[in-house]
């Protein structure tokens, strides 16, 4: 009886750890993620004051590289709002 209890807390135990492990990799995931739209962000600001200098535009309505980092930044956005979401679950 005594070892069986023994066992089960090991077990317990065991079990906690791996859960604190899985979420300690999730949110260094979740920061290695917002570093990196930071960097999106700060790429299309980048690119946005290089334009606006160079050939005084504004408006990047038909710009298609600008389109394309718009996007990815949106993209990488959701992905990240997924893994808080699944973080939360875990």
């Amino acid at each position: 009886m005594i070892k069986f209890d023994f066992e089960k807390k090991i077990v317990f135990m065991l079990d906690f750890i791996r859960q604190i492990v899985k979420k300690g990799k999730l949110q260094i995931e979740l920061e290695k993620l917002k570093w990196k739209l930071k960097k999106k962000y700060r790429n299309l600001g980048e690119y946005v004051t290089n334009r606006k200098e160079s050939q005084s535009i504004i408006d990047f309505s038909h710009d298609e590289v600008y389109q394309e980092k718009i996007n990815e930044i949106i993209k990488l956005k959701f992905f990240i709002d997924d893994q808080n979401v699944l973080k939360k679950k875990v």
